[in-house]
């Protein structure tokens, strides 16, 4: 017994051996399969992985058959820089064990038109291809040995060409310009001026702009003058005065309205209206009442202030203009009617003719026909000459005193008719 058991012991304890032995050569194994599958070479990987087969269709994810589909295949496209494109691509879930990521040109054979393929080991989520080519059109997929794991997913990588960088419109040149001259003149009847100025020819950089080229025109009497208006073409016409100097310059805008500078200042000058000369007024000659006659008469015989006077003269004149008063002024002085000694009568503005009565006889009497003008002063009057006569004596003795004559105002313009005042009464 003691023999059988000791036997016994022994073949528990050899197979415990065995068994240890059996599961580390599983273990040695299986840790150099994936040590040979992560040394090979891309290409060697590739050909362990067989040919994908034919999608269903072409471009994004290409849903086609698929070996044990576990995981989900994505890939995204950018660019490092000019002709430097890349795929970023990712799965889910995590890998669960190691897994082969391959990218190629050809959908039905991505494998033998891979030009991207590695090995990605337990928990790996995605990768970057770099160095893929521009405007190329890649699938890429997932293996598990020998088996596709994933999806099919397609997408052309970006031209990446190089932008071109950014435009910054330049100035055109300055206008230059052409007339008035600096300084020019122009008559005083002048209504308006045109300014005048060279085409512009080097416009700038006006980077493809879509505005049109215009210029600025500065006009006034300021020596900075104002902005006046744009002008399509290279000349605007401006209203101007009499008497005043103006300033204007120029400015031009190109396609992206870039500015140039001013022009040079320029002025002018329209002469001063000349006043006309006041007309020198032709003089009116005015004639004074004419031709004075008085006749004398004695109304009845015997002593007494009986004579009668009529008196006949011819109006005075002016051409255009009117009579608006005559007065007939009589004294028995010769004083040249001195204030307070004389007679005057009304007659009217279109008399030629008055009679009046009551003179006394054999006195010398002095009279005359004053005339007054529409427009003029009420203090300018037009005389005519003093006449005198001698009344007749009537076969009487002459009356006495010497009468006293009746005086009458100084004519105004109100004139009024007055009867006359026989002298003496």
């Amino acid at each position: 017994m003691r023999r059988f058991e000791k036997y016994r012991r022994l073949l528990q304890f050899e197979t415990l051996l065995l068994v240890v032995f059996l599961a580390l050569n599983a273990f040695i194994f299986s840790l150099q399969s994936q040590a040979a599958i992560g040394s090979l070479s891309q290409p060697q990987t590739l050909l362990q992985t067989p040919p994908v087969p034919p999608p269903a269709a072409v471009g994004g994810e290409v849903q086609g058959k698929q070996i044990a589909a576990a995981y989900s295949f994505s890939m995204s496209a950018g660019c490092r820089g000019a002709n430097d494109p890349y795929i970023s691509f990712s799965w889910s879930p995590s890998a669960s064990t190691a897994v082969a990521v391959a990218i190629g040109t050809n959908q039905s054979d991505i494998t033998g038109s891979a030009e991207f393929s590695q090995t990605y080991n337990v928990g790996a989520t995605g990768g970057v291809f770099e160095g893929a080519r521009p405007g190329v059109t890649y699938y890429g997929t997932m293996y598990v040995f020998l088996s596709q794991v994933s999806n099919v997913h397609g997408l052309s990588t970006p031209s990446c060409e190089s932008s071109p960088p950014p435009c910054s419109p330049t100035a055109p040149a300055a206008p230059t310009l052409y007339s008035p001259t600096n300084g020019a003149s122009f008559s005083s009847s002048t209504s308006s001026v045109t300014l005048d100025w060279n085409d512009v020819t080097s416009w700038g950089n006006e980077c493809s702009g879509t505005n049109d080229r215009v210029y600025a025109v500065y006009f006034g009497t300021s020596s900075s003058p104002p902005f006046l208006a744009y002008s399509s073409d290279s000349a605007e016409t401006v209203s101007v005065g009499a008497g005043k100097t103006y300033w204007w310059r120029i400015r031009a805008l190109n396609k992206a309205r870039a500015v140039s500078g001013y022009s040079e200042l320029r002025s002018f000058t329209v002469g001063a209206a000349v006043a006309s000369p006041t007309p020198t007024p032709t003089p009116i000659t005015i004639t004074p009442a004419t031709n004075l006659v008085a006749a004398r008469s004695c109304s009845v015989p015997g002593p007494g202030n009986n004579v009668r006077v009529d008196y006949f003269w011819t109006r005075a004149y002016a051409a255009g203009r009117t009579i608006d008063a005559q007065w007939l002024d009589y004294s028995i002085y010769n004083n040249n009617f001195a204030s307070g000694t004389y007679t005057g009568v009304d007659v009217g503005t279109t008399a030629t003719t008055l009679s009046l009565g009551g003179f006394a006889q054999n006195l010398d009497y002095y009279w005359r026909v004053n005339t007054h003008f529409s427009g003029d002063p009420l203090t300018t009057w037009y005389p005519s000459v003093t006449k005198n006569f001698l009344t007749p004596g009537c076969g009487g003795v002459v009356a006495s005193p010497t009468p006293t004559p009746v005086i009458q105002p100084t004519p105004s313009a109100r004139f009024v008719v007055t009867n006359p005042k026989t002298p003496g009464l």
